[in-house]
């Protein structure tokens, strides 16, 4: 029988006999914190993926809303055209209609009338391609020669503007790869009917190409400057 003492005092319990009850072996928490890299390198590749489709598709967005929003600009002035500017009546260094740059006379405001008798006293616009920063920007110089300049649109890599006499469809070579029949505002070309613009737009590696048709009513573009 046991004594007093012996029932009292608490019972010393030897762990290394207990089953279950051990520690996590070295080789064990490596295994773990190997599966664990992998699964997290999983995830990781997931969300790459997932942001990469997302930050691709606002690229697409933008380069379609720039578009439709210099598109839009570029086609409304030019409906009010009076006169262009090309290499047979430009003024001593002024700028002309080329196949990269538009300039001609408009009636954007709506106040001069609608005949290409007072073009002069309409603004004077200039459409360019600032290749710095990838921006379309309009020059609009008013009859009093006052100057301003605006951005119509961001993310433009190129652009391109095609002239067609009027009632002149586009005739596309398929071997040159090019409008047979479009011009670029030179001397011998007396009237403009419609305007073709090419627009490259693009934004970190989303790209993509525009075009656009400005029907014109027939100008005379005969030199009218004294």
């Amino acid at each position: 029988m046991r004594s007093i003492a012996e029932r009292v005092s608490p019972r010393r319990w030897d762990w290394s006999k207990q089953e279950g009850d051990r520690g996590f072996t070295i080789v064990e928490l490596l295994i773990v914190m190997i599966i664990s890299l992998i699964i997290l390198a999983g995830m990781a590749g997931v969300i790459d993926m997932a942001y990469g489709f997302f930050r691709s598709h606002n690229n697409v967005q933008a380069v379609n809303d720039s578009s439709r929003r210099v598109l839009a600009s570029m086609a409304r002035q030019l409906r009010c055209t009076l006169h262009f500017v090309d290499a047979s009546n430009r003024e001593d260094d002024e700028p002309y209609t080329d196949d990269k740059r538009l300039v001609f006379y408009a009636d954007i405001s709506g106040t001069t009338g609608s005949t290409i008798d007072n073009w002069e006293d309409a603004e004077k616009v200039e459409f360019y391609l600032n290749e710095e920063t990838d921006e379309m920007m309009q020059r609009t110089t008013s009859p009093g020669g006052s100057t301003q300049e605006s951005v119509l649109g961001s993310y433009v890599d190129d652009v391109t503007f095609m002239y067609f006499d009027p009632g002149v469809r586009p005739a596309w070579d398929e071997d040159l790869k090019q409008y047979t029949n479009a011009y670029v505002g030179g001397e011998q070309n007396k009237s403009v009917g419609m305007v073709k613009i090419f627009l490259k737009m693009k934004k970190d590696k989303v790209g993509r190409s525009f075009e656009h048709d400005v029907f014109l009513r027939v100008l005379v573009r005969e030199p009218v400057r004294e």
